[in-house]
């Protein structure tokens, strides 16, 4: 599992990470640049096309 360094975060505004857990924090959202390669990879414009047109990756 990729540790991210945004799941590190504990400044002003809080964060996730109080320490190593068993049960830690897992989204079930794919980073945006992952997202659009494999929609790309796997021919799903049209799905891309509206993820763009309703305004996702804004």
């Amino acid at each position: 599992m990729k540790d991210w360094p945004r799941d590190r975060y504990t400044g002003s505004g809080g964060g996730r990470y109080n320490g190593s857990c068993e049960n830690t924090y897992h989204s079930i959202l794919s980073p945006d640049n992952v997202l659009i390669d494999y929609l790309r990879k796997t021919n799903q414009r049209s799905i891309l096309e509206l993820l763009v047109r309703v305004g996702y990756f804004n």
